[in-house]
């Protein structure tokens, strides 16, 4: 995960823990696992979705993801509505909550899902993203060829 990432992640934790002391880990967790996963692992996720819908709506405009040479072959529709759902299945444990009546075709994984908010939650406010942060100054991961 790159620094900056990790930094932002790092600061809004300690700034929850001050601004909101007696909150239990779960609503540190959602405030973080919203940051990262919305700013970082979802735009990754969707990319080959959104440019698919793109492409198809304005073609003269738009490349599609087999132009960025993200993938090496067409990615076919089956592949992208995989990917939509993962998606929505990734952003519910982000959130900390469970799937409702509203969506009642992902009601049936909900233990899963409480099981990876468990894991989401340990390894958020348990120090999982910031790991680094002392190792590494913010300067030293701009530099070319870093792997931060």
């Amino acid at each position: 995960m790159p620094y900056s990432v990790r930094f932002m992640a790092h600061e809004m934790l300690l700034s929850l823990k001050e601004h909101f002391p007696g909150a239990p880990d779960d609503a540190y967790a959602a405030c973080i696992g919203r940051l990262v996963y919305y700013r970082y692992l979802n735009p990754a996720i969707l990319y080959v979705y959104m440019q698919s819908i793109f492409t198809h709506a304005y073609q003269s405009t738009c490349r599609s993801p087999e132009k960025f040479d993200m993938v090496t072959s067409t990615v076919d529709i089956a592949t992208r509505k995989n990917l939509a759902q993962i998606s929505r299945v990734l952003t519910q444990v982000a959130s900390g909550s469970e799937f409702t009546d509203d969506q009642p075709n992902y009601v049936p994984i909900n233990e899963c899902v409480r099981k990876l908010i468990t894991q989401m939650t340990n390894w958020l406010v348990r120090g999982g993203p910031f790991l680094f942060m002392s190792n590494v100054s913010f300067t030293h991961s701009l530099s070319p060829g870093s792997r931060y």
